[in-house]
């Protein structure tokens, strides 16, 4: 039964052989050697939408800040500005000949990041609470300096109360970035100098711990460093710099500085000044 069976199938292929044979004398265009594909030079193929959404002008280093670390490297394709499309970077550096090379990483939310870059509903600009930022620019006029400013404001059991009532009101205003920055580096500076590092919790994202103690060393004993370098992809904490000035002017925090010192050149994982 077997053999009858194998003898069957061999002649339905010889079969099958013969009629794309036969076939082949029929057509009149080209075809691949195993008569998958033809080549029909008679009707035209409108293939320039496709080429002009994968055109680009130059490939950039960039990553991703989806919830995560933002640890994996990408490249970036951008035409007249605006990116285009994204693939993974596989050129990490070696980890040695005896453990596993990375694997392309890159996950499809930062593989989808561009969505959000040019989302209509993205917040592109800085928000500060009404109530608070009236607060802090009078006390801010009056005193001359950010830290006194947002200490002052937040030392009131009056105006504390004032603009904790206001939260989940709405009542947000648009600011410009330099304020922004100076009211977020000054609130650091206050919490640090007051209370010490160990009260301010940096842990805002998922998986992100090694990357939250490491921003924790930037603002608190680190002062004045500026890169970050989380296997050889940078980042950088925006307001750090102003955040150094104002502890320049106002003086070290009170607080004795603990943690490994840091490892200028020691590779990705290093934390560089």
């Amino acid at each position: 039964m077997w053999r009858g069976r194998a003898k069957a199938e061999r002649a339905a292929a010889d079969a099958a052989e013969r009629l794309l044979a036969a076939g082949g004398l029929l057509r009149r265009v080209p075809v691949t050697d195993d008569g998958r594909a033809v080549f029909r030079t008679d009707q035209g193929v409108n293939d320039a939408p496709y080429r002009e959404r994968w055109a680009h002008d130059k490939v950039v280093r960039s990553t991703h800040g989806v919830n995560c670390t933002g640890s994996c490297s990408w490249q970036v394709f951008v035409k007249d500005g605006l990116i285009t499309w994204e693939t993974q970077a596989t050129d990490y550096p070696s980890v040695g000949p005896d453990r596993p090379e990375y694997e392309p990483r890159g996950c499809p939310r930062g593989a989808s990041f561009s969505w959000y870059t040019y989302s209509p509903t993205r917040v592109r600009y800085p928000y500060a609470r009404g109530v608070l930022l009236e607060m802090y620019r009078a006390a801010r006029a009056r005193l001359g300096d950010p830290v006194a400013a947002w200490a002052q404001v937040t030392g009131d059991p009056q105006q504390r109360l004032r603009y904790q009532r206001a939260r989940g009101k709405g009542g947000l205003v648009r600011v410009g970035w330099d304020e922004a920055l100076e009211i977020a580096a000054a609130a650091h500076v206050h919490t640090l100098r007051e209370h010490g590092p160990d009260r301010m919790n940096l842990d805002t994202c998922i998986g992100c711990h090694t990357c939250s103690v490491t921003c924790k060393q930037t603002w608190t004993n680190r002062t004045g460093t500026e890169y970050v370098w989380f296997d050889n992809v940078g980042t950088r904490p925006g307001p750090a710099r102003t955040a150094d000035r104002l502890l320049a002017r106002t003086g070290p925090p009170p607080v004795e500085t603990v943690g490994p010192a840091p490892f200028p050149g020691s590779g990705p994982r290093g934390v560089r000044r």
